[in-house]
């Protein structure tokens, strides 16, 4: 699954083996069993994954109800950039919808 990542960010740019090298290095595998959050509303995304599998979904909960706002899906990058980028807390949760296996930076 790594062989994915690797194909993507080589459409990017043209980084050296030594780069990609170092990046794959610099990854941690995470697991996220179904119905598990990966962020939860007030935490500080600290976080950027890459879902080797599995299905995620972004929402927020309003009356008790969860409100989908997006979803994440195999070989596909997974954050919450605004809390990311500001490391402000988040307004949103990410949960698993099925068991899900994530490379993080």
């Amino acid at each position: 699954m790594i062989e994915n990542l690797i194909s993507e960010i080589k459409t990017i740019a043209n980084f050296s083996n030594e780069d990609i090298q170092l990046f794959v290095e610099s990854l941690e595998e995470l697991f996220v069993a179904k119905g598990d959050c990966f962020l939860r509303e007030g935490q500080i995304s600290r976080y950027i994954g890459y879902l080797k599998s599995g299905l995620m979904m972004h929402y927020n909960i309003v009356d008790g109800t969860e409100i989908p706002a997006d979803f994440t899906k195999e070989n596909e990058w997974i954050a919450y950039l605004k809390s990311f980028s500001t490391s402000s807390p988040s307004d949103m949760y990410i949960k698993a919808l099925e068991d899900t296996y994530l490379l993080t930076i």
